[in-house]
């Protein structure tokens, strides 16, 4: 076939557009720079398709005809210039229809950082998806939503696909067509085939411009520089639909696998997803370090962060998983938004080492933080009756929360690996208020049972443990330079025990715990119960030029049994103050003076 190159602008369908007549099925094509053409054509009939589709000027898709069109499998549309299917200042207006599809392994190639500049903006309806206002049964046709489409009439309408979803990844979402669609319900074409739960989510998937990943390619592939815009659209994915791109921006549309459990939306590209739902996939954000998510809508997906590294989260809404939701996504930062119905205590919002959270809300969460992964910080977050912080051996901080509903607790602790622990401090809301759990105890702070002056201590209620061989807590103190402090340490006990509490004085990097014998001072107490016992330490930093970070870790070994009651103060004594200055907690649990 023929190659038929733009001799000047004009539309797509005049000949007088083209060096050799309008091109017809298997031709290549080629729109030379300085020219505009405007693509207003319906190729669906083609059998072979467009060969390749070289852009060096501009390709505009209509925005008043519909058309349709249809690359060769195999072949890609490429280039320097631009392709634009509608702008955010122009869109393509309800009424006007666009597909976009081929053969398979077609794909859509942006190459270098003077490669393919492509925007994608369609019409979005005002409401992308709505939910169940009450459970569903199996085999219900007829179903009862939050939100009222009858002013929506255009999307919302009768013969439109949706995808319904629960909070289990893939496995039970399902499409439909709709039937018919009043202010309180949809009324579907064929009965649900699993039950839904009130909060799950029907999405619309039809929108005026459509794109049809073929199979075996990569949708988007290498576009550079923030050159491709995606505003809205519908994506039917089979592989992945964005691979290898810098700083594409996803500010609408939906993307969904088309088998409704297929295909990655994002690999080895560090996008920016604004707006738009993503459902009905394997995994949305993969081996995609980067990539940030300020809204939108996640739900129906398998893992929808999977392998992206620093992950940074500050709107929108991750809805249920079968894996996790933040799933080996290191460093990841969560700064806004909702992780929301989170599937199990083993498969929890988040399955990440070093996770920095500040201001996400956790919604009916089963959990939170997942087995074998550490140094989860929870600066402040909302906690909307979720059901535990943690499972089995994974580690952590909750420094601030708003709580809504029973506190969360910590499912089977007992396998937590030594010198484990999970903290959470000014538990449930109640300032100054302690919770750890260790795989040989939980420490609770309490008022029953404390010394003499004392408003509360901590209990450490001992547990069998699984592997861990002793039970702990620090607490993080500084004396600045020119400081001296005294600290006061209580223990007592409620039965005998051959291995007796201890307190360690330390320096915050030290760990005493694993008997390395980094301790700067220690106090163990005697075999006595129900007896407190006392010891006070001594730091003097009055010569230092420098703070000093300490710890003290109250430490149980080898006890499986009874309880263990603690408590300390620290006591400003430097000679220039006349002593007895306060305490006061500081931010990230530190004491200070």
């Amino acid at each position: 076939m023929a190659t038929r190159t733009s001799v000047g602008s004009g539309n797509w369908s005049a000949p007088g557009t083209w060096d050799t007549g309008v091109p017809i099925d298997g031709d290549d094509v080629v729109i030379a720079s300085g020219h505009t053409v405007t693509f207003d054509v319906d190729l669906s009939s083609w059998a072979t398709g467009i060969n390749g589709l070289t852009i060096t000027g501009t390709l505009t898709v209509s925005t008043s005809t519909s058309s349709y069109m249809f690359i060769k499998a195999g072949a890609t549309i490429n280039g320097t210039g631009t392709f634009n299917v509608g702008t955010s200042s122009n869109p393509i207006p309800y009424g006007t229809t666009f597909t976009l599809t081929g053969g398979a392994g077609w794909y859509i190639k942006g190459d270098t950082s003077t490669g393919l500049t492509m925007t994608v903006f369609g019409t979005e309806p005002t409401h992308q998806w709505v939910r169940f206002s009450e459970n569903e049964a199996a085999s219900q046709t007829e179903l009862s939503i939050d939100t009222d489409l009858t002013g929506e009439a255009n999307y919302w309408k009768a013969g439109q696909k949706v995808l319904i979803s629960t909070n289990k990844g893939t496995s039970e979402v399902q499409a439909a067509l709709i039937s018919s669609v009043s202010s309180s319900t949809i009324t579907i074409d064929t009965g649900l085939s699993y039950a839904k739960n009130a909060g799950d989510h029907i999405v619309l998937l039809d929108r005026n411009v459509t794109i049809l990943q073929g199979a075996n390619s990569n949708l988007f592939s290498a576009f550079k520089d923030s050159k491709l815009t995606i505003g809205s659209c519908a994506i039917s994915m089979q592989a992945t639909t964005i691979h290898g791109c810098t700083n594409p921006t996803i500010s609408g549309g939906v993307f969904y696998g088309n088998a409704y459990n297929n295909g990655h939306f994002i690999y080895g590209s560090n996008a920016k997803f604004t707006g738009g739902v993503i459902t009905g996939v394997y995994r949305c954000f993969y081996g995609a370090g980067g990539c940030e998510m300020s809204g939108g809508l996640i739900c129906g997906t398998n893992q929808p962060a999977n392998g992206a590294t620093s992950f940074r989260m500050t709107g929108g809404k991750i809805y249920g998983n079968a894996d996790a939701q933040i799933y080996q996504s290191n460093g990841a930062l969560l700064l806004g938004g909702t992780l929301e119905k989170a599937r199990d205590a083993s498969s929890p919002a988040i399955m990440s080492n070093d996770v920095y959270v500040n201001g996400v809300t956790f919604k009916n969460a089963a959990g939170i933080f997942a087995n074998g992964n550490t140094q989860l910080n929870i600066v402040s977050a909302t906690i909307d009756n979720c059901s535990y912080f943690g499972h089995r051996n994974a580690n952590g901080k909750v420094y601030s929360a708003t709580y809504i509903g029973t506190p969360p607790g910590f499912n089977e602790a007992q396998y937590m690996a030594t010198g484990s622990i999970f903290e959470v401090f000014n538990y449930g809301g109640t300032q100054g208020a302690y919770k750890a759990w260790t795989g040989m105890g939980v420490i609770t702070s309490q008022s029953s049972v404390v010394p003499s002056g004392y408003s509360q201590a901590n209990q450490i209620a001992l547990n069998y443990a699984m592997s861990a061989t002793y039970c702990f807590y620090p607490v993080l103190f500084a004396v600045p330079a020119g400081r001296s402090v005294s600290v006061e340490v209580q223990l007592r006990k409620s039965v005998s025990m051959t291995n007796l509490p201890k307190v360690f004085l330390s320096y915050e990097k030290n760990k005493p715990e694993t008997l390395d014998g980094s301790e700067l001072d220690s106090f163990t107490m005697t075999n006595s119960t129900n007896t407190w016992e006392s010891d006070t330490f001594t730091i003097d930093n009055t010569a230092g030029n420098k703070q000093l970070d300490c710890k003290l870790t109250f430490y149980v070994y080898r006890q499986t049994s009874g309880n263990v009651y603690s408590a300390y103060k620290i006591t400003d004594t430097t000679p220039s103050s006349g002593g007895g200055g306060s305490v006061k907690i500081l931010p990230l649990g530190r004491i200070g003076l």
